[in-house]
């Protein structure tokens, strides 16, 4: 019996410490996002002070993928390898679309676009779209919608004879 208690005792002081661990990581991804749009410099600083972001788990690891890659977008600095955005795109995709799966697509849209995989591109921007929540009105959608028209046009679908028609 004593063997019992002793065993769930150690359990539950493992889960506790786990997560007490993860907390301040927690902590830190909602402080990146709310740095994104206005510091993404800040929030890319903060995400490399998380020491081991490979033992992340699950939702935190997709979050700083996503977060990642956005702000090396936002500060300019060039991405090519698209594997740290799939760990994003596959989380997000695998729990039902939204809004986090729309900017995932996006980013991995801007790293083909960065290797000249505009094929690539158009089809990450298109699933960027379909993923968007339908009720929202962000920045994202315009993102989307740019980048979406610059990757037709490096695809040479753009034809300048229906210009007339769209004026």
């Amino acid at each position: 019996m004593k063997y019992i208690i002793g065993l769930h005792a150690l359990i539950f002081l493992i889960v506790i410490l786990m997560g007490c661990n993860s907390t301040p990581n927690r902590s830190i991804l909602r402080q990146v996002e709310s740095y994104m749009e206005e510091h993404p410099d800040s929030a890319l600083f903060l995400l490399n002070s998380i020491a081991h972001p490979e033992k992340l788990s699950g939702r935190e690891q997709a979050e700083y993928a996503l977060f990642y890659t956005q702000s090396c977008e936002k500060n300019f600095i060039l991405q090519l390898n698209d594997s740290l955005i799939k760990i994003a795109v596959d989380y997000f995709e695998s729990q039902a679309g939204g809004l986090k799966t729309a900017q995932s697509y996006f980013y991995m849209g801007c790293i083909y676009q960065n290797r000249n995989e505009h094929a690539n591109a158009v089809r990450a921007f298109i699933k960027a779209l379909e993923n968007a929540p339908s009720n929202i009105r962000s920045r994202i959608l315009m993102q989307i919608h740019f980048y979406l028209a610059e990757s037709y046009n490096n695809e040479g679908l753009y034809n300048p004879k229906f210009r007339s028609i769209l004026v």
